[in-house]
C-alpha cells in the first residue's frame, strides 16, 4: 500500500489544488495558500508540448490513479463484501466447496472481483492450515487413510456403502468417532507482473538488458483459518470505554458533582441570606402553622409506611425522598428554635403544641431510619458524600429534637445543636454543619483529581482551557482548626463547585462526543471474511455464509430495506400524477389543496416548507392553498389515520378468527381476550382525540 501510494519521483510543480500552474503563478488557490503534509504521496504528473517523457512520470501517473481509488475505497466504501460470493456445497462434495462470483473490498482498498465459480479442496486447505500451525512438520492426511466414520445418507457424493475415500463400512464395525472442526474461509486481494518483454537498446552503458513486465494482473487468493474466538468490540465503543476509564469510578465522580450542586447550592443561597439579614423571622405565622401540620401528616404517613425490614431502602432515589421529608420538618423546627422569645410568644398557642408533637415523632422516626440506613448502607448510599450527607442530617434532626419537660420552660429555653449557626442554615433550609462541609472537601478534592487524570490522559482534547482552570481551583480546607463553622466557609465552596461540577459532565460528555467522530481505520489484515464451515470427518457438513462483513452501499440499502422503494413509489405518485388532461377541461383538474396523503411525502413537504421559509410570503398558502399544518398535527392525523387502519385489519381478523373460537374450548377466554383488543382500540382513539383536542387548544 504504501508503496503505491508514494510517488517514485519528487517534483516541484506549481499549485496542486485543482488548477494547471504555470511560470508566474503563486501556490494558492484564490485568497488561501495550497498546504500538503511533507511526503504526502499523491502527486500528479503535468505534462506540456515538447516534454521529454521517461517512465517516471508514466509510472507516476499509473501510480496516481491507482493510490487514488484505493484511498477512495478504503475509507469511504469500506472493506467487506459488496456483492456475491457465496460459499455453497459442491455437487459431488468430497470436502469441497464452491464460491460464486462477486466482488469485496479488502482494508486497503483493494478490488477483489470473481468473475467465475471458484472450486476450493477444503480438505487440502485444512492439510496446509495445519501444516502451518504445525511449524512445518507434515502428519499426514488424515483424509487419504482408511475412514471408519460412516457417510451420511443424504450427503452430496454418498454412496450405499462407502465412507471417505473407498472404505466400506459393514454393519458388525464399531461405530467411530466423529470429527468436527470449525474453519473459516478468507479471500485475499493478489497482484503479478505479467507479459514480459525485451526492452530496445539504449545508449545507457548500464541499461536493462533482461525482460521486464507490462503488466499488473490483479487476482485473489483463497485462505483457511481458525475461527477467532475473541468478541470484537465495536471501535466507537472502545474508545467510549477507553475515555471512561474506570466506570465506577466515573459514576461515582458524576453522582458527587450532581450531589454537591443540590447540596451546597441551598448552603451558598442561605450563606447570602444570613448575611443580608442577619436576624431571622416568620413572616407569615398562619402560613407556618399550616406548614407544621403539613409536616405531622407527612412524618404520620412516613411511619406508616416505613416497616422494618426495608428493602425499598436499597432504591437510593427512594432514600433521598426519605430525607427530604426528615430535613424538611427539621427545618421548620429550627426556624422555631431560632426565634428570640418575643417572636415566640406572637406565635399561636397550638404552634408550640404543634412543635412538641413534631419532635417526638421526628425523633422516633429519624432513630429507626438512621438504624435501617446503617444496616444497608452501601445499598442506600451510593458515595460517601450521600452517606455523609445522611449522618449530618441524622445528628442535626438530633439536636433540634431535644424538647425541655414542661411546656413553660420550653418557650423560655431554645435547645438547638452546639454551633447555632449550624441551626441558622437549618431554618435558612441548607445542612451545613462541620462534618458535612469536610466531606464535601474532601468529594471537591477527589473531583478536582479525576478531571485532571482525565486531562492528562487525553491532552489532544478539545478543552483547551479547562487544565489550567481545574488545577488553579482552590479547595476549602477539610479538617479546620475551629470546631464552629461560619458564613465565610459556605463562600469557600462557590468556585470549586462552579468549576469542578461542570468539568465533570463536560468531560464525560466529550467521551461521547469525541467518539462519535470516525477515526481512519487501520488495515492490520487484508483478509476478506467470506464464510466459515464445518468439516465432519473430511466432509463440510455446513456453511454460514452471513459471518462476513458487508459493504454498506446504497445497492445493498436498497436490497435490505425494500421500503426505501416504497418511498420513491410515493413521491413518483404524488409528483407525477398519471391523469392526462389534453383537451384543458377544468373539470377533471384535481384541485391542489391539501398534503398527499402518503405520511412520509406528506411530512417531508412539510419539513421542506418549513425549513425553507419564503421571505416575502407563504409558499404553503401559494401551493396548498391553504395553511401548513404543524408536524406534531400530521403526526397526529397518520396517527388517527392508522388507528382507524388498524381497526379495521383487527376487525377482519377478529372476523375469520370466530370460527376457530367457537371450535375450542376455551371459547370464553378467546371472547375476553377479543373483547380487551377491542377496549385497547377504543382507548387509542380517545388518548387521539385527547391529544388533537390540545392541539386545538394550544393553537388557539
Amino acid at each position: 500500500m504504501s508503496a503505491t501510494m508514494t510517488s517514485p519521483t519528487t517534483r516541484k510543480s506549481s499549485c496542486g489544488c485543482g488548477g494547471s500552474g504555470s511560470k508566474g503563478t503563486s501556490c494558492s488557490c484564490g485568497s488561501a495558500p495550497c498546504l500538503a503534509c511533507e511526503n504526502q504521496g499523491y502527486t500528479r504528473p503535468r505534462f506540456f508540448a515538447g516534454q521529454l517523457l521517461t517512465e517516471d512520470d508514466l509510472q507516476q501517473l499509473s501510480d496516481y490513479v491507482v493510490a487514488k481509488n484505493r484511498l477512495h475505497n478504503r475509507y469511504f466504501v469500506g472493506s467487506g463484501v459488496a456483492c456475491g460470493l457465496d460459499v455453497i456445497c459442491h455437487p459431488c462434495g468430497e470436502g469441497r466447496v464452491l464460491v460464486n462470483p462477486g466482488y469485496a473490498v479488502d482494508c486497503c482498498g483493494n478490488d477483489i472481483v470473481l468473475t467465475c465459480p471458484q472450486e476450493l479442496d477444503i480438505n487440502k486447505m485444512v492439510r496446509d492450515l495445519k501444516l502451518k500451525l504445525r511449524g512445518g512438520f507434515d502428519c499426514g492426511d488424515p483424509c487419504t487413510k482408511d475412514q471408519t466414520a460412516t457417510v451420511q445418507p443424504n450427503a452430496p457424493g454418498a454412496i450405499a456403502g462407502v465412507a471417505g475415500r473407498g472404505t466400506v463400512v459393514r454393519e458388525s464395525d464399531p461405530k467411530a468417532t466423529s470429527h468436527k472442526h470449525r474453519y473459516c474461509l478468507y479471500i485475499r486481494y493478489c497482484e503479478q507482473p505479467s507479459d514480459p518483454v525485451s526492452p530496445y537498446a539504449t545508449d545507457e552503458p548500464c541499461g536493462p538488458q533482461a525482460c521486464e513486465a507490462t503488466r499488473i494482473r490483479e487476482g485473489f487468493s483463497f485462505e483457511l483459518r481458525c475461527p477467532d474466538m475473541q468478541e470484537t468490540t465495536p471501535e466507537i465503543c472502545a474508545r467510549f470505554w477507553d475515555c471512561i476509564g474506570d466506570s465506577t469510578t466515573t459514576e461515582r465522580s458524576l453522582l458527587d458533582a450532581q450531589n454537591l450542586r443540590k447540596y451546597i447550592g441551598p448552603v451558598l443561597r442561605a450563606a447570602e441570606a444570613i448575611r443580608t439579614k442577619p436576624k431571622f423571622e416568620i413572616t407569615d405565622l398562619e402560613q407556618y402553622v399550616k406548614t407544621l401540620f403539613t409536616d405531622s401528616v407527612n412524618l404520620t404517613e412516613l411511619q406508616k409506611n416505613f416497616k422494618i425490614p426495608v428493602p425499598e431502602t436499597d432504591d437510593p432515589a427512594k432514600v433521598q425522598g426519605i430525607l427530604a421529608t426528615l430535613f424538611q420538618v427539621g427545618s421548620h423546627i429550627a426556624q422555631f428554635e431560632i426565634l428570640d422569645d418575643a417572636a415566640k410568644a406572637n406565635l399561636p398557642r397550638k404552634a408550640a403544641t404543634e412543635i412538641d408533637d413534631l419532635r417526638s415523632t421526628l425523633k422516633t422516626t429519624a432513630e429507626v431510619i438512621k438504624k435501617e440506613a446503617d444496616a444497608q448502607v452501601h445499598k442506600a448510599f451510593p458515595t460517601a458524600l450521600e452517606y455523609s450527607y445522611a449522618i449530618s442530617l441524622f445528628d442535626a434532626i438530633k439536636e433540634v429534637t431535644i424538647a425541655p419537660q414542661a411546656a413553660a420552660a420550653r418557650i423560655a429555653a431554645i435547645p438547638g445543636p452546639a454551633n447555632p449557626m449550624e441551626l441558622r442554615f437549618l431554618a435558612e433550609g441548607a445542612l451545613f454543619t462541620r462534618r458535612f462541609q469536610s466531606a464535601a472537601a474532601e468529594s471537591l478534592e477527589v473531583l478536582r483529581n479525576w478531571s485532571l487524570a482525565q486531562l492528562e490522559k487525553r491532552p489532544g482534547g478539545t478543552h483547551c482551557n479547562m487544565a489550567y482552570k481545574v488545577s488553579k481551583v482552590t479547595l476549602p480546607l477539610k479538617n479546620p482548626a475551629r470546631d464552629d463553622i461560619e458564613i465565610a466557609d459556605a463562600y469557600r465552596f462557590g468556585n470549586p463547585i462552579k468549576i469542578l461540577t461542570r468539568a465533570v459532565p463536560e468531560l464525560l460528555r466529550s467521551c461521547f462526543c469525541d467518539a462519535l467522530n470516525p477515526p481512519c481505520p487501520s488495515c492490520d489484515d487484508t483478509g476478506v471474511l467470506l464464510a466459515c464451515l464445518t468439516v465432519e470427518d473430511c466432509q463440510v457438513k455446513d456453511i454460514c455464509n452471513l459471518e462476513r462483513q458487508f459493504v454498506i452501499s446504497p445497492v445493498n440499502l436498497r436490497y435490505w430495506i425494500p421500503e426505501i422503494g416504497k418511498l420513491g413509489e410515493a413521491f413518483e405518485e404524488w409528483c407525477c400524477p398519471t391523469d392526462c388532461d389534453d383537451e384543458d377541461d377544468m373539470q377533471t383538474v384535481k384541485p391542489f389543496t391539501a398534503f398527499p396523503s402518503n405520511p412520509y411525502v406528506s411530512a417531508t413537504l412539510a419539513i421542506l416548507l418549513a425549513g425553507c421559509p419564503n421571505p416575502k410570503t407563504s409558499m404553503g398558502k401559494i401551493m396548498t392553498g391553504t395553511r401548513i399544518p404543524p408536524i406534531p398535527e400530521i403526526v397526529a392525523n397518520n396517527f388517527d389515520m392508522g388507528l382507524r387502519v388498524g381497526a379495521a385489519n383487527v376487525a377482519t381478523i377478529i372476523g375469520n378468527a370466530i370460527p376457530a373460537m367457537a371450535a375450542s374450548d376455551s371459547v370464553a377466554e378467546l371472547i375476553k381476550t377479543v373483547e380487551a383488543m377491542r377496549g385497547d382500540i377504543e382507548t387509542l382513539r380517545n388518548d387521539n382525540q385527547i391529544l388533537r383536542d390540545r392541539m386545538a387548544k394550544k393553537k388557539g
